[in-house]
């Protein structure tokens, strides 16, 4: 893992959105084409994902508004999960560091 400087400096909005973007098929709704599902189930990781990082930082700043939003919080993961299919990995963290595996249905 690089040093948080060294991240800060490679991992700039300019240098990731785009690859963002492909990732997501962001280009593909400007064209007037269709996403396909993949697309969807990427958005889906990086929710899932992110939510830890947000339920951290939110349980810190918003004190006795900390239950509500994170009900809100669920309800959107649980939308989100009943619209699109799980995409077949699973991840998991062991000492600090993350592992993605796929999963065989």
């Amino acid at each position: 893992m690089l040093p948080e400087k060294q991240q800060s400096q490679i991992f700039t909005p300019t240098n990731i959105l785009p690859f963002i973007y492909a990732l997501l098929g962001w280009h593909l709704k400007e064209k007037g084409q269709k996403r396909a599902l993949r697309h969807y189930q990427l958005a889906r990781m990086f929710y899932e994902w992110s939510e830890a990082l947000f339920g951290d930082k939110i349980k810190e700043k918003a004190g006795p508004l900390w239950p509500d939003t994170w009900e809100t919080f669920l309800k959107t993961r649980e939308t989100i999960q009943n619209i699109i299919p799980e995409s077949g990995y699973t991840a998991y963290t062991k000492n600090g560091k993350l592992f993605v595996e796929s999963v065989s249905k």
